[in-house]
């Protein structure tokens, strides 16, 4: 299985790439939680926005061949 991961703002410098493809071998569906690099996962589960295709989705959420999981940091401002 292939998915593509976009990680957006500051989260391309703490993954070293702005994109990637990653292989999961023998697996036809799994979770953006598996799926994503633990450096960014570090940064705790609330401080991370989740796309999958362009919807909004949580790191237990599924994810299938070809799917793309775009990444983004919290912004947050008053």
């Amino acid at each position: 299985m292939s998915v593509r991961i976009v990680y957006l703002g500051y989260l391309s410098d703490i993954a070293g790439t702005r994109e990637e493809e990653v292989v999961l071998p023998d697996s036809k569906t799994s979770t953006v939680k598996r799926v994503l690099n633990a450096k960014v996962l570090s940064l705790g589960e609330n401080a991370l926005l989740v796309l999958v295709n362009s919807l909004p989705a949580s790191l237990n959420s599924t994810v299938k061949p070809g799917d793309t999981i775009k990444v983004l940091p919290h912004v947050g401002g008053g």
